[in-house]
């Protein structure tokens, strides 16, 4: 299992910020972050250093099982 950084867009639930979510690869990243914040997310990063300095606010993981906001 991976993890990869999903951040969010100006205007959406829990702005600024983003969530770890678990997965085995990029794609199935982006499946869970929709279906957990309902398409409300912007990007993927694989490492946390390529996060803006604004968005390294951390709100929770995302799962195969659901959403955990922290």
């Amino acid at each position: 299992m991976n993890q990869y950084f999903m951040t969010l867009g100006s205007g959406q639930p829990y702005y600024p910020g983003y969530f770890i979510a678990y997965a085995r690869d990029e794609n199935e990243a982006r499946f869970l972050t929709s279906k957990a914040l309902n398409n409300l997310w912007c990007g993927t990063y694989e490492k946390f250093e390529d996060l803006h300095p604004f968005d390294r606010i951390y709100r929770g993981d995302i799962l195969e099982s659901g959403l955990v906001v922290k």
